[in-house]
């Protein structure tokens, strides 16, 4: 009994919990969720719940539009959901549009064209705004305003200016960017920029011309002719030029002037030329050192003894003022490789040879040199002469004397080369038995001559005489006769044979005691009277 109150407790609550579940349990949707901009259209944006099978239609805010292929209606399905989803209704800006085109000006649109925007009217130049500049993107797709215009800029007819006028016909008004001449009164001239004005965007003409007599005189230039443009008189603009005569530049370059309202745009002025000092070398100024170096100076160098010039010896001074060339430097002079002969250097071998160097040479022992023992290198750069060379020493052919030559004889003698003598039994050798071939080309000594030895010849007779005098005599006497029998007629005078120690017959003549000798002018021979005690 206690438990039936808890009891009565859960079935109340159980009853309540069902109470709550019948729209559940029938079928219902609630309100669809929309997206942005989207809404439901009609009534039905009040209800927030839907039966089965009830329908909505979807609408987008003011200004919006359904994108394309968005489903408008939706149906309330039994699984309590909308077919098709919600969120496939999707709403764009609507758009305006171009608005159109701007006479005398353009539209520019910052953000678009579409729901919200705002667009402005530029007019072009020249032209000015009447109206208002900006219109909206409305939400019916509708640009509002539309009453602004762009008006053309005027200017009023340009006045007259001193000694001109603008040219005929004048206008009563001129738009934006017309042009107007203007003509210049006769003697005058038109100065400015340009002869015509231009009406412009602020509504005023551009910058007049001006109008004015202008002459120049004919100008006065030393040391300048004119090589163009007349004599003159010289009006606005007209252009000269002239050219510095030789010798003299110009400033500033060119020589053109041109004749302008204040006078000529400028005078040239010629002045004489001069050459930069041409600087120092080794080379010595001879003339004209010390400047200043007008148009046609000469400058001379030249060099100490034994350098040479290495450019040119002068330098002139052109009419552009520059030198003719660089200055000279000068050289050592130095004379080349003498070459190499068989004569040995003692002194000055190696090189360089520069100007004053002296080369000497000598030959080994037995030999000679032909040429100068000394070259010395000149300032012309060329030696003295050519090396020496050395040729060994001969002796001259000594000659032939009745002397024998035993070792050394037929030559060459050279340096040191030996002759020696000797003479045949029964001779004497006159001078020395060797003969020696000295460095100097020069023998020793002359060539020895052997002589017979009279003593031994007349000791041979003598002794002949003592063995048997009368038999000699005899044998002598017969001899001589038949020799002169014999040679009666002959030329040739008797000679002791050097060989043979035998007379040789010749002309016999008679000696004044009953003999003859073979030749009266000759010693003679035999004595047909042996001495007294022989």
């Amino acid at each position: 009994m206690k438990e039936y109150p808890k009891m009565s407790k859960n079935i109340l609550a159980s009853l309540w919990m069902l109470l709550l579940l019948p729209t559940e349990i029938i079928g219902q949707c609630t309100k669809p969720a929309t997206s942005e901009n989207a809404v439901i259209d009609g009534s039905d944006i009040l209800k927030d719940t839907f039966d089965i099978d009830s329908a909505v239609r979807l609408a987008c805010h003011p200004g919006y539009e359904p994108t394309s292929g968005s489903p408008r209606r939706l149906v309330c399905g039994n699984n309590n959901t909308w077919s098709p989803g919600p969120e496939r209704f999707t709403c764009q800006k609507k758009s305006c549009g171009h608005p159109g085109e701007l006479a005398n000006g353009h539209y520019e649109f910052p953000n678009g064209v579409e729901f919200g925007a705002v667009i402005t009217a530029v007019c072009n130049t020249g032209h000015f705004a009447i109206g208002e500049k900006q219109r909206s993107c409305l939400g019916d797709g509708q640009w509002d305003g539309g009453n602004f215009v762009c008006e053309v800029v005027k200017c009023e007819p340009p006045k007259p200016i001193p000694n001109g006028q603008p040219r005929p016909p004048v206008n009563e008004m001129y738009e934006y960017g017309q042009a107007v001449q203007y003509v210049c009164n006769r003697d005058n001239t038109m100065l400015g920029a340009s002869d015509t004005v231009h009406c412009l965007e602020n509504g005023s003409w551009s910058d007049v011309p001006r109008c004015a007599k202008v002459v120049c005189i004919r100008p006065d230039i030393p040391n300048a002719r004119r090589v163009e443009g007349g004599s003159g008189p010289y009006g606005y603009k007209y252009t000269l030029r002239y050219e510095c005569n030789v010798g003299y530049k110009m400033t500033p370059d060119g020589g053109k002037m041109t004749c302008l309202e204040p006078g000529w745009s400028s005078i040239p002025n010629c002045t004489e030329v001069e050459c930069p000092n041409p600087g120092t070398t080794n080379a010595i100024f001879t003339n004209g050192a010390g400047g200043p170096y007008g148009y046609s100076a000469i400058l001379t160098y030249q060099c100490q003894a034994g350098h040479r010039l290495v450019g040119s010896p002068q330098l002139k001074c052109g009419s552009d003022g520059q030198w003719s060339s660089k200055p000279p430097t000068c050289q050592v002079v130095e004379c080349p490789n003498p070459g190499t002969t068989n004569a040995i250097f003692t002194n000055g071998a190696g090189g360089p040879y520069e100007y004053g160097a002296i080369l000497t040479y000598k030959c080994q022992a037995g030999h000679r040199l032909v040429g100068s023992p000394q070259l010395k290198c000149g300032s012309d750069g060329q030696w003295s002469s050519k090396p020496p060379t050395c040729q060994a020493v001969e002796c001259p052919n000594p000659g032939t004397t009745n002397a024998t030559t035993t070792d050394g004889a037929g030559g060459p003698y050279g340096s040191g080369a030996i002759l020696t003598y000797r003479c045949k039994d029964g001779q004497t050798l006159v001078g020395s038995t060797q003969l020696k071939c000295g460095s100097d080309g020069q023998w020793s000594s002359k060539p020895p001559t052997c002589k017979v030895d009279d003593s031994n010849l007349l000791n041979k007779i003598i002794g002949g005489a003592a063995a048997a005098a009368a038999a000699a005599a005899a044998a002598t006497v017969a001899c001589v006769l038949a020799n002169r029998y014999r040679k009666n007629n002959s030329t040739e005078p008797d000679e002791i044979d050097p060989e043979t120690q035998e007379l040789k017959s010749g002309p016999v003549s008679d000696t004044g005691n009953g003999l003859q000798s073979a030749d009266s002018s000759k010693e003679t021979v035999l004595d047909p009277e042996p001495a007294a005690g022989s």
